[in-house]
Parts: structure tokens; sequence; C-alpha cells
């Protein structure tokens, strides 16, 4: 391990009152930069936290090497906490501290299987007032129809169609609410009573669409580890293969 990463993670021993986010990132520094390959790694990363921070103010009660981690796994896979609904960091209280847990946007796992060739990736919420048949398959390929009801009247979310093109062939996939529900409960933000599912529910419902595709979507080193890392609590960094990166806990969603 390195002097620089040695005294990094030697800050977090420190009284947490003593110790701030910036101070363990200029700390982390010198790795950070050989990490992410960027000159203006930690600089980058204050402005995330800046962003993460201003959704939600609970995160400056968070420990610093917690949320360190998670700004830095954010950085690793390209996606940006904040206004672009990448990556929600959720303040979870455990044995009396707050940690992190890093949760996955829909417009995140858009960007990430964008990235990897999926083509007009969709995920629609159906209602029950709404005109639809689920996607069916004959010789002429993959059909489906929705036609939404009026705004006012649509009525309660029963599921969702998730459409994309590998490629020059169209896909289809009809995911039930059911799996909504079990995606919910199993979610450590939900449970803290926290997080998108109470903020942005609407698009914690497309993106458990697209999860659901994902085995079908074209895989990217950033999907997959995201995906791995989506719903976990992120405690701190370890250093793994000569770079540090984040220590998670079993993922919860």
């Amino acid at each position: 391990m390195s002097d620089t990463l040695t005294q990094a993670l030697e800050t977090t021993a420190v009284p947490k009152e003593s110790r701030t986010v910036r101070d363990t990132l200029e700390m982390l520094k010198p790795e950070l930069v050989r990490s992410l390959q960027r000159e203006d790694a930690a600089e980058m990363m204050l402005r995330h936290y800046l962003n993460a921070v201003r959704f939600n103010p609970l995160l400056m009660q968070a420990s610093a090497e917690s949320l360190v981690a998670a700004l830095l796994l954010s950085a690793q896979v390209r996606l940006e906490p904040g206004p672009l609904g990448h990556v929600y960091l959720v303040p979870f209280k455990t044995q009396g501290v707050y940690q992190v847990v890093w949760v996955l946007g829909y417009t995140g796992i858009m960007e990430l299987a964008r990235r990897g060739g999926a083509t007009g990736l969709r995920s629609s919420i159906v209602y029950d007032a709404d005109e639809y048949q689920r996607p069916w398959e004959d010789e002429r390929g993959i059909h489906y129809r929705l036609v939404p009801a009026p705004a006012e009247n649509r009525g309660e979310k029963v599921g969702l169609l998730v459409t994309w093109s590998d490629g020059k062939v169209r896909q289809a996939l009809d995911v039930p609410a059911s799996r909504v529900e079990r995606a919910k409960k199993a979610s450590a933000a939900y449970k803290a009573k926290s997080g998108p599912w109470f903020t942005d529910e609407d698009a914690m419902w497309r993106k458990t669409g697209i999860r659901a595709a994902r085995a079908f979507l074209p895989l990217t080193a950033d999907l997959a580890r995201a995906s791995e890392a989506d719903g976990s609590l992120v405690r701190g960094v370890d250093l793994a293969e000569g770079e540090i990166v984040p220590a998670l806990e079993a993922g919860a969603e």
C-alpha cells in the first residue's frame, strides 16, 4: 500500500468532527489521479460531493470514508450524483453511524446501456386504463402495443414495457408490478425511508424495468460493476490490485 493511501486511510481513525471530505480527498488525490486517470480527479469528486449534498444535506453526517468511497465508485463508472439522476447517495444509519448506500438511478443505467450499444432504450410505465398488448413474437419479429390513457385518468401502475434495439433488431420485455414491489421491499434505502423510492418513485419503476432487461442488454465493464454495487452499503476504501476501490456490503436491491 502506498504511503499516500496509508496516510489517507489513517485520517479515518481521528474523531469525525476533526475530519472533512475535503481533507480525505486531498490525502487521496495522488491515488485518485492514478485510479481515475484524471489530473483533476479530487476536484471532480468534490464537485460531485457538493451536488449530492445539495440534494440530500443529511450526507454531511455520513462518515467521510464512506462518502468518499461512494464518490469514487461514481467517478470510476463515470456517473455523477446530482440533478441528472445518474446516481443517488443515500445516508443509512447503522450501528449509530451514517454510511452511504449507492443507488444506481434510472438515467444512470440508461447511460451505461447506451454506452454498450443499446439504442432507443425506453422503460414505459403501464397504467390500468392504458390500451396495452404485451409483447409477442411471430415470424416477422417482436410486436407490442401501448396507447396511454389521458394523463389525468390513467389509474394505477400495473407494470412496465421495456423496449430497445440491439443492432437492427427491435426488442421488448413486459415487466409486472410484482417485480417492482420486490425490488422496493429489498432496498436498504426504502427500508430507511429515504432515497429515490420516496423522492422519484416513477424513475425507480422505470429503473426496475431496465434491470429486468439487463440480461439481454450489451454488457460492459462499467454496467457490470455499477449493477453489482447498486443498493450496496459503502463502508470505506480498500486497496485491490494496485488501485483504490470502494468496500461494499452485500447489495440490498
